[in-house]
């Protein structure tokens, strides 16, 4: 692991969009669509929650 932050690095350059950073990519946009379909369904009833615990402006006038 040292060699990967050597100040003489010796191996290949990084390539923007290259085969190793396109699938790196995929992986994470994969994970954000599994974390957004396992969380989905339960988004309305958060935001329903959220909403009720906002104050209104006669609780925020007496603070």
């Amino acid at each position: 692991m040292d060699q990967f932050f050597s100040r003489e690095y010796g191996g290949a350059p990084f390539e923007l969009f290259g085969i190793p950073h396109i699938i790196a990519l995929v992986i994470v946009a994969l994970i954000n669509v599994a974390l957004l379909a396992v969380w989905l369904p339960y988004l309305p009833f958060a935001i329903k929650d959220l909403k009720a615990r906002q104050p209104t402006q006669d609780t925020a006038t007496l603070a």
